[in-house]
């Protein structure tokens, strides 16, 4: 499969926002209590992590299928950090609605972009 040139800046946003999303994900979670630390800090940030890694090898590989795969492995990690956000926020450690929309944001570009290859 061949890529567009407008992929490519498809591409550079995602992992622009993906990347916004780890640090901003690594920035709340470093106010959490010492005592999360092996938990739920490094869930939430390997969460983060593993959307942007996915989506840089999403782009490396030029075949749909693949593309689809690490695509599919973004949106789950999407899906594992709403739900670390939501235990976050029912403990008490803080608001979380504004990375809960900046992860709904995130996962609309996957989508889209999802939908884009496959056309």
């Amino acid at each position: 499969m061949q890529r567009h040139s407008s992929v490519s800046l498809d591409g550079l946003l995602m992992c622009q926002k993906a990347n916004q999303l780890v640090l901003a994900m690594y920035h709340k979670s470093d106010s959490f209590p010492k005592a999360e630390f092996l938990e739920l800090t490094s869930e939430l940030r390997q969460a983060a992590i593993s959307i942007s890694m996915s989506i840089a090898e999403a782009f490396r590989h030029r075949d749909f299928t693949e593309q689809a795969y690490f695509l599919g492995v973004a949106r789950k990690s999407l899906d594992q950090c709403r739900h670390y956000l939501m235990l976050v926020s029912e403990l008490g450690y803080g608001d979380t609605a504004e990375l809960v929309r900046q992860v709904d944001a995130m996962q609309t570009l996957v989508e889209g972009y999802g939908i884009s290859v496959a056309a």
